[in-house]
């Protein structure tokens, strides 16, 4: 944030993505079920998250919402340009 505007950083997204792992964790961790609505660009990324929920006895689903949302968090389009030339599909996802 930039006083009341919401600026894209690549620092800020790193923070994010820190605090979401956590959030979910500290959620599987607890007994409760969870939903992670995220940007996962590599079959990595996903992994960090399935596997260790997985080890915590969570089930897991990948689902990929194959459509354009828009760019709500103005994110440059050169951001944007390098995630989608380097996303790879996730097996056993499901498509929607």
């Amino acid at each position: 944030m930039h006083g009341d505007k919401y600026v894209w950083t690549p620092d800020d997204a790193k923070a994010a993505a820190k605090k979401c792992f956590e959030s979910v964790m500290r959620t599987l961790r607890s007994g409760k079920d969870c939903i992670v609505s995220n940007v996962f660009v590599t079959v990595k990324a996903v992994n960090k998250y399935a596997n260790e929920a997985k080890r915590l006895g969570a089930k897991v689903m990948v689902m990929r919402m194959d459509h354009d949302y828009g760019n709500v968090h103005s994110v440059p389009a050169n951001t944007l340009a390098s995630m989608k030339a380097g996303f790879q599909d996730y097996p056993g996802e499901i498509i929607r």
